[in-house]
Formats: structure tokens, sequence, C-alpha cells
């Protein structure tokens, strides 16, 4: 069962357009503290350190809605599809890989849109 309790990760994010930003992760946390949303190796890649400030809003990026159990978790993929396809679709595979999640499905960015 998922609690109200998450951690946040500050991350670099590469737009559609190749501009960067620092951008905002929460991860939920079951009731032990283990975090529920799929995190990867490829997103720890991009992690700001220190007190680096958000810029803009952290609503409508690149994501996966990761399907765990009954419930749904989005998981922000910080890698353009312009100019790091390969990486994103590695960490797409990376997230799909994880032993808890059924399935998941692709956001882009561009107007929010399925794909």
């Amino acid at each position: 069962m998922v609690s109200r309790y998450y951690r946040t990760y500050k991350f670099l994010y590469t737009d559609d357009y190749n501009r960067q930003s620092i951008k905002r992760q929460q991860v939920y946390l079951d009731n032990t503290g283990n975090e529920v949303t799929p995190i990867t190796s490829l997103f720890l890649a991009r992690l700001v350190p220190g007190t680096g400030k958000v810029e803009g809003s952290s609503r409508d990026l690149r994501h996966l809605l990761a399907y765990i159990g009954d419930g749904s978790f989005k998981a922000n993929i910080p890698y353009s599809p312009l100019t790091e396809l390969a990486t994103l679709r590695s960490h797409i595979e990376e997230i799909l890989a994880v032993e808890r999640v059924i399935c998941g499905d692709y956001h882009g960015e561009s107007n929010n849109q399925t794909f």
C-alpha cells in the first residue's frame, strides 16, 4: 500500500528544444519507507547535487506512467527524443525491466500527448 510520504529528487531535464533545466521528481514511498515509483540508474545519473533551484513547473514533463499493482506512478524521463534518443529508449526499457512494473504508457512532452 502506498502512503502519503514521498522523497523529492532534483534532476537535469532536456526538453524537446534541447534546453536544459532543473526539474523535480516526487518518488512515493510505501509504508516501510521503500520507493514505489520506479527509479533507475539512468535517472539517477541526471540528479543535481546540492541545492539547485527548480526551474518552472515539473508537471507536464516527458514521462512513463508505470503500472504497479493497482496503481500507476509517473517516472519522469529527462532525456530528449531529438538529441538523446538511444538513452531515452534505454531509460524506458530500464523502467519496464523493474520487477514490480507490469506495463507502462509513454507520454511525450509536446502538448502532453500520449504516443
